[in-house]
C-alpha cells in the first residue's frame, strides 16, 4: 500500500485554524504564506475579520492575478467587487 505524504498547505490551514479557535486572528493572518489559492484565500477572509478590508483586496488582487483558473475565481471577485467603493 502506498502512502503519501501531507499536504503541507493543508498543515499551514490546520495550524492557523488552530490559533483562530484560541483566539489568535493574527496569528492566524501570520501563518498563512504559502503561495496557494486556499492558503490565500483563507488569508482574505481572515483579514477581512481584522478589519483590514484594503489588505483583504490586495490578497484576492494577486490570487486572481497568480492563480487566474482557480476554483475560488468567482467568490473572490464577488468578495473584490463587494470591498469597491
Amino acid at each position: 500500500m502506498k502512502t503519501t505524504e501531507p499536504n503541507p498547505n493543508a498543515a499551514q490551514l490546520q495550524r492557523a485554524a488552530d490559533f483562530y479557535v484560541q483566539g489568535g486572528l493574527e496569528e492566524a493572518i501570520a501563518l498563512l504564506t504559502a503561495e496557494d489559492p486556499d492558503v490565500q484565500y483563507a488569508r482574505a477572509c481572515l483579514l477581512l475579520e481584522a478589519g483590514r478590508p484594503a489588505e483583504c483586496a490586495d490578497v484576492l488582487t494577486r490570487l486572481l492575478q497568480t492563480f487566474p483558473d482557480s476554483p475560488l475565481k468567482n467568490v473572490s471577485q464577488d468578495v473584490l467587487f463587494r470591498l469597491s467603493p
